[in-house]
């Protein structure tokens, strides 16, 4: 087991144990995680697999992934493409990203700070693949990712592709966590992901929820925002995670 899983598993435990209270998601994700390392590479596996056509890696692409949390993506994909660079709010993440970045010399780990649209660190490097996984639920409105999308076009390459991965869609509540739960069990993952369930339900990710709610939008709010892109876009209904409803926004930069 590497270091990173290793360091994960254990700051879990430590933030759960010291009973802190985080006001904000990007707060949470400095201090705590629902997931165990199981969870971590199990999902980013899925995700791969799933999007493997829509990604299309070759070994020329410059790859940046935007909530990059402890490194997973950049392990699995670090052989098969020129360069990666993963971004995460979370010093925390960065902190376990860069202890593993030595194994692999086309990797790098760069820490956003609370303005997580401000990507000027990034100076004049250009992407041809980017990558958000998992991160817009944690927004505060549906423009915000209008924005994202904005921001990441300055430092796209020609003909580069944006997936905005994990979308939640507004459902009844409880509806998800079934469809997650029984698409786990078609992965032979059933025992992990409740596990992961009864987990979330007792951790303060539960009562941030309970207080400051995720982003999610309907099918109008979706298709609003693609047609109010300047870019080519399009909604990918494919189930590329655990969770069969969430919807998925592929972007084509000029």
């Amino acid at each position: 087991m590497t270091s990173i899983l290793t360091v994960e598993s254990s700051s879990f435990k430590s933030a759960r144990s010291k009973g802190r209270k985080p006001h904000s998601w990007i707060e949470y994700w400095e201090q705590e995680s629902i997931f165990s390392p199981v969870n971590w590479d199990k999902n980013m596996g899925i995700f791969l697999e799933s999007s493997k056509k829509l990604l299309d890696l070759h070994a020329e692409d410059d790859v940046l992934d935007l909530g990059c949390g402890p490194g997973y993506l950049e392990k699995r994909i670090s052989s098969q493409v020129r360069s990666v660079c993963g971004l995460d709010t979370s010093k925390r993440y960065i902190r376990m990203c860069q202890k593993e970045q030595i194994a692999s010399k086309n990797t790098e780990f760069l820490q956003l700070g609370s303005d997580y649209m401000d990507f000027s660190l990034l100076g004049p490097r250009r992407f041809n693949k980017i990558i958000c996984l998992s991160v817009v639920q944690y927004y505060k409105e549906p423009g915000e990712i209008q924005k994202l999308i904005e921001a990441v076009s300055a430092f796209a390459k020609p003909g580069a592709r944006l997936l905005i991965a994990d979308i939640p869609m507004r459902r009844a509540w409880h509806a998800p966590y079934i469809e997650a739960f029984l698409s786990a069990i078609r992965q032979g993952y059933g025992w992990e992901q409740f596990k992961f369930t009864l987990r979330a339900r007792l951790s303060s990710y539960y009562h941030l929820y309970r207080k400051t709610g995720l982003l999610s939008l309907t099918e109008h709010e979706l298709i609003t925002l693609l047609n109010e892109l300047e870019f080519s876009a399009e909604i990918i209904e494919d189930a590329l995670t655990l969770d069969p409803s969430r919807r998925h926004l592929l972007v084509y930069f000029p």
